[in-house]
């Protein structure tokens, strides 16, 4: 380009008055000036150095140009950066400020943050922090802040207690806060960008219902010392009223051993001097004395399975089946019944319990059989460790497999919703005419099932037989008496 002999505005058409007017001045002048040239519409900047050229009365004006363009850009986006943050804080919707300098001088704030302080933005604004505020010197935060200034690293505090004055008094209030440096250009730390979040009403909800929390802890600890002594004292009633049975029932039996003695010889030497209705009598009075006895015993060998087992023999259930069988040969006869198994486990137990148990459920499968039916009864075995099939069982305690034993009856069977009825003590489903029975028997079934670390429960339907499952453990620990 070719600029000999043309005027400047040729050569800069958007060239501004202002600057002519400033190189006149120093062809006039003589004195020297440095100042920024160029503008946005230009789209460029240049750092000029005006000097004359030549004595005083030469009018030659010499520029020097230096492109200024980028570091002018920075500049303003810097400035630009500036703006948008202060707009930030002032329109965030939590406390925001910047303090700068090692003094913490309040640059601005948010109302927000002044809201927070207790303070009005003429109190605080462009003084520094803790001589505006005072009442926090005290408190801490001044360290934080120096720590955070000097050491470049941000720092967080959450439900951090603080007192402030609020209405002419002080007042302690919890903020979550966040301190950050505030960083130049260059990197340098200029101040700290203060944010922060009053959470006292959170604090405070969830100090009541700590509180409330501790109070209903007190409380649930109080009852259970109240249920544990309950426990007690019914464990100790319960043990009395398992001594005073054991205790009645023996006194019991010679009594009414003399009772139906005497009675039936009464109803022997009398026999012939008896009418229908004496002979009714006796018979009747013989009758309810054999219930009676029958009653003593059951209750006799409840109190005896309550006191619990001591496991140290091993007993072959197959043998102890033969064993009831025998004793009920009777009853199987007069019903035509038939009782069926195959290979049933060893297991480690009290042999006179197990006998006990597999007495009652057969001889309850025999005695509530359908009329006119010969009753069925089949006993099965298998060893399980489905949880599905371990019903009952606590969660902690199904890591083991259980012998599962099946005691299965065409009988009478009964409604579902009584099966865990019938193993309360004296739980009758059936009348004394129909069905004879003390209803003590299943109640000694699950306390034998008990003692060996086992369960028991039922299911049925009406009119299509029983079946009864018992779960002992393959391995079972011995047990101390009593328990």
């Amino acid at each position: 380009l070719n600029a000999n002999g043309k005027r400047v505005l040729e050569l800069v058409p958007n060239l501004e008055q202002h600057w002519i007017d400033a190189y006149s001045q120093v062809a006039v002048t003589g004195e020297p000036k440095q100042f920024v040239e160029g503008s946005a519409a230009m789209g460029r900047w240049f750092d000029v150095y005006a000097f004359r050229m030549g004595d005083e009365k030469s009018r030659r004006v010499a520029l020097l140009f230096t492109d200024v363009t980028e570091k002018r850009k920075a500049e303003e986006a810097l400035r630009q950066s500036e703006r948008n943050l202060r707009n930030t804080i002032l329109q965030a919707p939590v406390s925001m400020s910047i303090l700068r300098g090692e003094d913490f001088i309040v640059e601005i704030a948010n109302e927000k943050m002044f809201e927070l302080w207790g303070r009005s933005s003429d109190e605080l604004l462009g003084k520094p922090l803790f001589e505006g505020l005072p009442e926090v010197r005290e408190q801490g935060f001044e360290e934080l802040l120096q720590q955070v200034y000097r050491s470049g690293n941000e720092y967080a505090a959450y439900a951090t207690a603080v007192t402030l004055p609020r209405e002419g008094q002080m007042e302690t209030v919890f903020c979550n806060f966040l301190y950050t440096p505030f960083r130049e250009g260059d990197g340098s730390i200029s101040g700290i960008i203060v944010v922060a979040t009053e959470v006292t009403r959170q604090v405070k909800a969830r100090q009541e219902i700590e509180d409330q929390v501790k109070q209903r802890t007190l409380e649930l600890a109080k009852a259970n010392d109240a249920l544990v002594h309950s426990n007690q004292e019914l464990q100790r009633s319960n043990a009395n009223l398992e001594e005073f049975a054991y205790a009645a029932s023996h006194d019991l039996k010679e009594p009414m051993r003399k009772i139906q003695l005497f009675s039936d010889r009464l109803k022997e030497g009398l026999q012939d001097r008896l009418g229908p209705d004496e002979k009714n009598y006796f018979d009747r009075i013989l009758f309810a004395t054999q219930r009676m006895n029958t009653l003593i015993d059951d209750l006799l060998m409840y109190s005896h399975v309550s006191r619990g087992a001591t496991l140290e023999e091993q007993v072959d259930l197959n043998q102890k089946i033969i064993m009831v069988l025998n004793d009920l040969e009777l009853e199987m006869e007069e019903k035509k019944a038939s009782v069926h198994f195959h290979k049933l486990p060893v297991i480690r137990g009290h042999r006179r319990q197990i006998q006990q148990l597999f007495q009652n459920l057969i001889g309850n499968a025999i005695k509530y059989s359908k009329p006119g039916v010969a009753p069925e009864v089949r006993i099965d075995s298998e060893i399980v460790e489905d949880h599905k099939k371990l019903k009952g069982i606590p969660a902690d305690k199904m890591n083991r497999p259980y012998h599962l034993i099946t005691v299965t009856d065409n009988g009478i069977g009964f409604e579902q919703e009584d099966a865990d009825r019938i193993f309360n003590v004296f739980t009758r489903l059936h009348g004394n005419a129909e069905y004879k029975g003390t209803g003590v028997g299943l109640s000694i079934a699950r306390k034998v099932v008990e003692n060996h670390g086992g369960y028991i429960w039922a299911e049925s339907q009406p009119g299509k037989g029983s079946s009864f499952r018992i779960l002992f453990p393959v391995e079972v620990q011995p047990m101390a008496d009593g328990q």
